[in-house]
């Protein structure tokens, strides 16, 4: 199927996210990011696990035990293996990627409350919940700002 030309003086408009992957590189990242993201989460839900349920510590402690670890897990997994970003200033990207990771705690936090507290669901499930709900924030954020503008 062909595609429709604008009309004329009218500029073609593409969507935020084919923009940026056109802009950023190529979808391969996010699939790698998926994956890395994937043994990191492996990381973060293990710890959770152990803590909330093996050793009863409170869910919010638990999570704020189990976050940071699979955050730096995912650091050090996408800076070197899925964007092989060989950036200098490695403190400035940590710093950076902290924060887009402090945001997408601090968002996760509050799901995982409202989900647990509110709405009567299990911390494990709320947790899966806003994993799915941070994790689209955490890659754009980090791909187009951590690795993508520091490099």
């Amino acid at each position: 199927m062909a595609e429709l030309e604008p009309p004329n003086g009218m500029e073609s408009r593409q969507g935020p996210i084919r923009k940026l992957l056109q802009e950023g590189g190529n979808p391969r990242y996010f699939l790698g990011y998926l994956i890395c993201g994937g043994v990191a989460t492996f990381v973060d839900f293990s710890l959770f696990l152990i803590l909330n349920q093996y050793f009863g510590v409170w869910y919010l402690y638990s999570n704020s035990v189990s976050y940071p670890i699979g955050m730096l897990t995912n650091f050090w997994l996408n800076k070197f293996y899925n964007f092989k970003n060989s950036y200098r200033g490695f403190v400035k990207q940590f710093i950076s990627f902290c924060l887009v990771g402090g945001i997408g705690f601090l968002a996760h936090q509050i799901i995982l409350y409202h989900l647990v507290e509110r709405f009567q669901i299990l911390p494990i499930a709320g947790k899966c919940v806003a994993l799915c709900l941070v994790v689209s924030w955490n890659f754009f954020a980090n791909r187009y700002v951590t690795f993508f503008l520091m490099k």
